[in-house]
């Protein structure tokens, strides 16, 4: 039976209809277009009008076409043609410029907001001179050229902030601030009906921020607003005087009812109305800051309480261009926090689903009934005598002849020869019928139950391994989640003066956090935009993150994602520790013992020494495997025994079972001298230390032997001039005494050279030694600790 799948219905829209998806982008470009426009009629410091150039060099990228065309429609506008020629020509420069330099960072937008004041502070002051208006005339060219350049940078960094940075509060609201500030002066020259929508603006803004951030928001855009009304028109310091009176007023009853704060704002904004020098002036402020009060309580509160970014949450990407490769909005600290809780509540939950399946897993093989197998007479004797006259004297009279004949045979084909005809026992050889298929049929049943025998052995490391996995992995996840768990303490003065540092050298960063761990070690997060950042940056951080947080700190960790560069610093370790090894193969050339060195995820150090049972080519397969898989796990975090546990099972699928190696593992915590070594079947180590040697050994089993480990671990501590000495069984040889004579007389010297000495030492004494390897782990105060 054949099914036929039909697609789903999908809606259509009708021929013809407006597709809403695309209303964003189409207003994006409908804001430039009026960000340009009335940008251009927007007038500062008596007849300035730089805000048109500044939405052409702040707009988007491709943006920008639609904002110099408001602009240039703009100013031809509102100024005389003579007047508006240097600004449209300036627009128009931009414009290309923008369009085929493509540079949409910090340094792309303030370059180009000084190619437009060049292009225009040219064309006035050309004008001037051919004019003779004389130095003033260029003066004032040259300072309304900075004007460009220094708001059509702050403007473009504020759209940035804007599109990247929404959860982040301090960068959003300045990046409000500013284009609130902007807008306002944009508006300022426009009237209707006698009133002025400038301060109608001001003042319905300055009662949402006393809303939502009481007295000091209000205030915060009280000033703002003066700021900007003053700067538009001196006639307008009344009106900033009453905003500014209004606005605490309001911020100091934010928790009334919005009517009560609206009366309020409106009774001390009346303090402007006084100050104005005629009363129809005066007048006019007290109904628009009425007007104002009356939009604010009539508006729904959604719009009073939700912030800009979240009324733009439905805005695609192509309304709300991102920054150049792909720089995306970074989570703050709440978003980060909420999303660490809920990481580590599914860690801990996954550790337990992980480790249900590894127990269950584990008792369904164990409770599983095992088919038993014949032994190999009885197989045998079923393959081959099935059929035959002889079959029921041969099995029931002469029974005692059969079987032994059959067990000789068995014993022959362990012993790794092949059965003939002649090698069967002549009681049985006279009255068999077939002895050549007797003989066939014997090395035919011995192969297939040999393959049986592997294929077992496969499963059962297989499915140990698989259950292992199970186990090793839960235990490691919930060790993570509850290293994650642990409480830090944020350092809030550090992060204020590292935020600062960073500012203050260019880089202002889009996040900073300064804590404590649970151990109570310094470590400082940083997050930059990847675009700003190089190797030379990357190297310079450090010492004014050292000077910040009065810490030494090691070489920053550095990750990039989505366009972002988080950087993290680490308090410099107390310790320092540096690696020697030395070796030396008994036969074929080959040493069968395997070394690896490194560090861990956490900043420790690690030294894994393998030895693989025998000696050449075979044994140095089996201890390499071990050593390199031991030191992965250990530097991911895993513990000893745990890693014990993978390279068991890893060396009994390798070879089902025949694989077998000694391991070595030692990982130190640089930070407080805590070590741990472990020991499966490894020979004796040494510290050494004060021109002494002490001993640890343990009685333990090599890995790859039992389907279980059998390791044992040990808890010590190092400290600066320490050294610890892992080797294997033939520097032993000599005997324990002997090696720990010499490495006390060699301790002075480098690792290197104090495991070559051993090396050396152990071979002069032996005339037929096994294969040597010695690796010390020399620790010392790190640099600057």
């Amino acid at each position: 039976m054949s099914v036929k799948l039909r697609e789903a219905a999908t809606a259509k829209l009708p021929l013809g209809a407006l597709n809403p998806a695309r209303l964003w982008p189409m207003a994006g470009y409908a804001a430039a277009l009026a960000a340009g426009f009335f940008g251009a009629g927007g007038r500062m410091f008596g007849g300035m009008c730089p805000l048109g150039l500044c939405a052409v060099a702040a707009a988007p990228g491709l943006h920008c076409l639609p904002a110099a065309a408001g602009a240039a429609l703009g100013y031809a506008l509102w100024l005389p043609i003579d007047a508006a020629a240097p600004y449209l020509v300036a627009a128009a420069v931009l414009c290309l410029w923008r369009v085929f330099a493509r540079a949409e960072d910090n340094a792309g937008q303030i370059t180009a907001a000084a190619v437009g004041a060049v292009a225009f502070c040219t064309v006035r002051m050309a004008a001037a001179l051919a004019g003779g208006e004389g130095l003033v005339a260029i003066a004032l060219a040259a300072a309304q050229g900075m004007l460009i350049v220094g708001l059509g940078a702050a403007l473009g960094a504020c759209a940035r902030w804007m599109r990247t940075a929404q959860s982040y509060a301090r960068a959003q609201r300045a990046a409000l601030c500013i284009l609130y500030m902007a807008l306002v002066v944009c508006c300022a020259p426009y009237s209707f009906l006698g009133l002025a929508p400038a301060h109608v603006l001001a003042g319905f803004v300055c009662l949402a921020q006393a809303k939502r951030h009481g007295a000091q928001g209000a205030a915060l855009y009280a000033a703002a607003s003066a700021v900007a009304l003053c700067a538009a028109d001196g006639a307008n310091a009344p009106a900033a005087v009453g905003l500014a009176a209004g606005a605490l007023a309001a911020g100091l009853l934010r928790r009334e009812a919005r009517g009560a704060v609206a009366l309020a704002f409106c009774g001390a904004g009346f303090l402007g109305a006084v100050c104005a020098a005629l009363p129809q002036d005066g007048f006019s402020l007290m109904a628009e800051l009425c007007l104002a009060g009356a939009v604010y309580t009539l508006v729904p509160s959604t719009w009073v309480l939700a912030p800009v970014p979240r009324l733009l949450a439905g805005a695609p990407s192509s309304f709300t261009a991102p920054l150049p490769g792909g720089t995306q909005a970074a989570p703050g600290a709440a978003e980060r926090r909420a999303a660490g809780t809920v990481a580590r509540s599914r860690m801990c939950e996954l550790a337990d689903a992980l480790g249900e399946v590894g127990r269950t897993l584990q008792a369904v093989c164990e409770r599983t009934p095992q088919e038993k197998e014949q032994d190999f007479i009885a197989e045998l004797g079923e393959r081959c005598c099935a059929g035959c006259e002889n079959a029921c004297r041969c099995w029931v009279e002469f029974a005692d002849d059969t079987y032994d004949a059959f067990s000789k045979l068995e014993q022959t084909l362990a012993g790794g020869a092949v059965v003939t005809a002649e090698d069967i026992a002549r009681p049985v050889l006279a009255r068999c019928r077939m002895p050549v298929r007797l003989a066939g049929c014997a090395n035919a049943v011995y192969a297939l139950r040999t393959g049986r025998t592997g294929a077992k052995a496969q499963k059962a490391a297989a499915r140990r391994a698989l259950t292992d996995e199970y186990s090793v992995m839960a235990g490691a996840l919930a060790r993570i989640a509850a290293q994650a768990m642990q409480d830090t303490l944020p350092d809030k003065p550090k992060t204020r003066r590292l935020a600062a540092a960073l500012a203050a050298a260019g880089m202002p960063p889009l996040d900073v956090s300064v804590f404590r761990d649970g151990t109570g070690r310094t470590q400082a997060n940083v997050l930059l935009p990847a675009a700003e950042l190089g190797g030379a940056d990357i190297a310079a951080l450090t010492p004014q993150a050292e000077a910040a947080c009065r810490r030494r700190f090691a070489a920053p960790n550095v990750r990039y994602e989505q366009g972002l560069a988080s950087l993290c610093w680490a308090e410099q370790p107390r310790l320092a520790a540096s690696f020697g090894t030395a070796s030396s193969a008994a036969s074929e050339g080959v040493c069968a013992d395997a070394v690896k060195t490194g560090s861990t995820a956490a900043g420790g150090a690690l030294a894994v020494l393998c030895d693989g049972m025998g000696t050449g080519k075979a044994a140095a397969v089996d201890g390499t495997l071990a050593a390199t898989l031991a030191a992965r796990l250990l530097a991911a975090g895993f513990s000893g025994s745990e890693t014990a546990r993978m390279v068991n099972t890893a060396l009994a699928v390798r070879a089902g079972g025949e694989a077998s190696a000694t391991l070595d593992a030692f990982t130190a915590d640089l930070y407080s001298g805590e070590a741990l070594l472990y020991k499966a079947g490894a020979a004796p180590s040494f510290l050494v230390r004060e021109g002494r040697a002490e001993v640890y050994e343990t009685q333990s089993v090599p890995i790859g032997i039992l389907g279980e480990v059998l390791g044992k671990s040990a808890r010590l501590y190092v400290s600066p001039g320490d050294t610890m000495v892992l080797c294997s069984d033939g520097a032993l040889a000599a005997g324990k005494r002997f090696l720990a004579c010499v490495l006390a007389a060699n301790g002075e010297k480098p690792p290197s050279e104090m495991a070559q000495a051993a090396v050396d030492a152990v071979k002069e004494k032996l005339r037929q030694p096994d294969d040597i390897t010695v690796l010390a782990v020399r620790f010392a105060a790190a640099e600057g600790a």
